[in-house]
């Protein structure tokens, strides 16, 4: 935007300058500075000397060439300022009603396309900056007041756009908060499900390792329901915390009852075919 499409098919000598350069004339003649100063000046510098050297055989700029930039590229920059000007007072309007509705500029971030509609608004704007500086007639008032008139409408139609977004964004919030409340509320359930769940396995647990330690009958049936309700949850018990239940002790009778007999004690191990029978059942498993 820093070049208009008028400007850029200037062939004058300072046409031909860097944009560096015309932009420092640019500011030099806004500050009223005399022309004879600044010809000497431009001549002067190594690039317009280079340029000039190309493209006009050394011919140096003279006060007539100066001139005419002042009818032609000057007033496009001056115009293109203001233009600058009008587009920032638009953006600071934006701004100024994004706080007015408390919404920051992350949580609504806007293009500058978004905030004047569309390209429109700014050709209706460079128009109205070039019918400000045309010669004071009713042709010009008339001219004047329609634009003011479009510029407007598509002011107040932007506002009534950044409205409606905002409220729907409102409204996205609000069923996100819902949704996190619902969350919450399933989450909650969810951890005082767990919290029985870890409250009675431990107990089962408790009173098994209770058992184990009394020498109580680990073949009764709530022994068994611990063993069963263990097995079947053991992956989620882990999950949440609860050891496993501890191995069972081996009961010493068994071991004595199934020990196989040594080689010292061959009698033991066969009895007389017509001997009377003595042993004593084990209790076990």
């Amino acid at each position: 935007m820093r070049i208009s499409a008028i400007e850029s098919t200037r062939l004058g000598k300072i046409a031909r300058l860097p944009l560096a350069i015309r932009d420092w004339l640019n500011e030099r003649l806004q500050d009223g500075e005399p022309a004879r100063a600044l010809v000497k000046e431009l001549n002067a510098l190594p690039e317009v000397r280079e340029m000039l050297e190309v493209f006009f055989e050394g011919r140096p700029i003279n006060e007539q060439n100066l001139s005419a930039w002042k009818l032609g590229g000057f007033q496009e920059w001056q115009r293109f300022q203001r233009t600058r000007v009008t587009a920032r007072d638009f953006l600071g309007e934006a701004a100024a009603l994004e706080d007015e509705v408390d919404v920051s500029p992350e949580d609504d971030p806007r293009s500058f396309l978004d905030r004047v509609a569309d390209r429109m608004a700014l050709t209706l704007l460079q128009l109205f900056r070039e019918a400000e500086d045309s010669d004071k007639s009713p042709e010009r008032t008339r001219t004047l007041l329609a634009i003011a008139d479009k510029l407007e409408r598509m002011r107040q139609g932007d506002h009534r756009r950044q409205r409606t977004e905002i409220l729907e964004q409102r409204l996205r919030d609000r069923r996100k908060a819902v949704e996190k409340a619902e969350w919450d509320k399933q989450k909650e359930k969810l951890d005082q499900d767990v919290a029985k769940v870890k409250s009675y396995a431990r107990m089962l647990r408790v009173c098994y390792v209770e058992a184990i330690a009394q020498k109580r009958d680990l073949d009764a049936p709530w022994a068994e329901n611990a063993r069963t309700y263990f097995a079947n949850n053991a992956e989620v018990l882990r999950q949440i915390g609860v050891p496993d239940l501890p191995p069972r002790p081996i009961d010493t009778d068994d071991e004595e009852a199934t020990e196989p007999a040594s080689e010292e004690q061959p009698e033991a191990v066969s009895a007389p075919e017509n001997a009377e029978d003595t042993s004593v059942p084990v209790t076990g498993e």
